[in-house]
């Protein structure tokens, strides 16, 4: 059984696998994570001997999770159902779990409805929180952010279908996921698994703002950095070079700067400091320990502050939660 929803008592929440990987590799030192089934229903609260109360899940295993996500293998990580660990009947990611009395039609349909539908699940975001723009102060604030955010699943009680498909919205506050989704569904598209016009539907809600495509929601940024009008994700193909613990990012495609239309390079840079306070710091610093392996690293990123001179644009990002970076394609030779 695979699942893409579990709750991680390290983190005192419920994860995403990617959100897992995320967590794990932004630890100073990597502590083993311990995970839950997600579901209420296989949580029993029970009351030994002197009233001490005790709590009982029922465990999962995560595959993969501590390991960078890699292009050639194309390994996937995923939770999956520890052997000997029983579920309840009504748990969402049992087969057949959780249906109400109803005739076997009946019951065969919602069954595979909702197979279905956990299924596309995995591989999409139904809501999207954008980061913060600015870094918080005081610390306080920040870590507040940091806890899980109030999802579509945590107060629906009940065990209808629909309020079954309500509480297993898949939501993020982290860029690195929904670029993760929108990476997974672009190899799909690359391998025949889905179409053009599948893939030019898949969208995504931003709480308060409405539903996006993924289409128009990431965009290169030299066609996009001069549009007032964008708010989505820039994407760029960039070398790297290293300054101490920071680095600066040299974009690949020439930019038409204002207002002599004359080209101009781009680049960002991440300073020591702001990368050491950034709480998953150890993700970049994974892509770009590759960096000599690769044509080029996949930048990806929200909120800019774009600075432009004579002869180069610089990029900002003041809080590096708006800032990704993906493995790109291996050199000849270093596949």
């Amino acid at each position: 059984m695979s699942v893409y929803l579990a709750y991680c008592e390290e983190l005192g929440r419920d994860v995403y696998i990617d959100e897992a990987r995320i967590e794990f590799h932004g630890q100073n030192i990597h502590s083993s994570f311990s995970f839950f089934c997600s579901d209420p229903s296989c949580v029993q609260t029970y009351t030994q001997e002197g009233g001490i109360q005790k709590t009982h899940r029922t465990q999962m295993i995560a595959t993969y999770y501590n390991l960078p996500l890699d292009e050639k293998t194309k390994i996937t990580p995923c939770f999956r159902h520890f052997p000997g660990q029983e579920h309840n009947e009504t748990c969402i990611w049992m087969n057949g779990g959780g249906k109400e009395p109803s005739s076997p039609d009946k019951e065969n349909h919602e069954s595979n409805k909702e197979k279905t539908t956990l299924q596309e699940s995995e591989d999409r975001i139904d809501i999207f929180y954008r980061p913060p723009t600015t870094l918080f102060e005081p610390q306080e604030a920040a870590e507040n952010h940091l806890k899980p955010i109030a999802t579509e699943k945590e107060t629906i009680k009940g065990s209808t279908s629909e309020n079954r498909q309500r509480r297993n919205l898949r939501t993020t506050y982290l860029l690195e996921t929904l670029v993760t989704m929108y990476l997974r569904s672009e190899a799909k598209r690359e391998r025949g698994e889905i179409t053009e016009d599948d893939f030019n539907s898949l969208s995504f809600n931003i709480k308060g703002e409405g539903n996006y495509y993924y289409r128009d929601f990431f965009r290169f940024f030299e066609d996009v950095w001069n549009n007032p009008d964008f708010n989505g994700v820039y994407m760029g193909r960039a070398s790297l070079k290293e300054y101490g613990a920071g680095f600066k990012l040299f974009f690949n495609a020439p930019i038409q700067g204002n207002p002599d239309n004359e080209e101009k390079r781009a680049s960002l840079y991440v300073g020591p400091e702001k990368m050491n306070e950034h709480r998953y710091r150890n993700n970049f610093r994974t892509v770009i320990s590759r960096k000599n392996d690769m044509q080029y690293i996949k930048v990806f990123f929200m909120a800019p502050v774009f600075k432009e001179y004579r002869t180069v644009i610089a990029i900002e990002i003041p809080n590096l939660l708006n800032l990704s970076l993906q493995p790109g394609p291996p050199r000849e030779g270093r596949s």
